[in-house]
């Protein structure tokens, strides 16, 4: 288990990272300065991460499901979902991280 320093500058807290190359993973707020974030934006990004893994489940492992976005022609379109689903997963983290850090300076 290895941990990581807060991103709020100057602060000596430390998070656990997961395993995984995200960057929720290799970036961490500690929990006082994770209850600064507002909870819209705390609420997004628990919106994206599902999204992301209600897309990620119609493909891995699932014979079915990557046979029927193959055969009606609409791969493509999954793949396209997937990256949009990724990208507003980081720019909640992003936002979350922003928040973090000005309510922490009290900008």
């Amino acid at each position: 288990m290895t941990r990581i320093s807060c991103l709020v500058p100057f602060c000596r807290c430390t998070v656990k990272a997961d395993e995984g190359q995200t960057p929720e993973n290799t970036e961490g707020i500690c929990a006082k300065h994770w209850r600064l974030v507002p909870r819209g934006a705390k609420a997004r990004r628990r919106q994206a991460f599902r999204r992301v893994a209600t897309l990620k489940r119609m493909w891995d492992g699932n014979l079915r499901g990557q046979e029927r976005i193959e055969s009606t022609g609409r791969y493509l379109k999954y793949c396209h979902a997937l990256a949009r689903a990724y990208q507003q997963r980081y720019d909640a983290w992003d936002r979350c991280k922003a928040a973090a850090i000005e309510a922490a300076a009290q900008i």
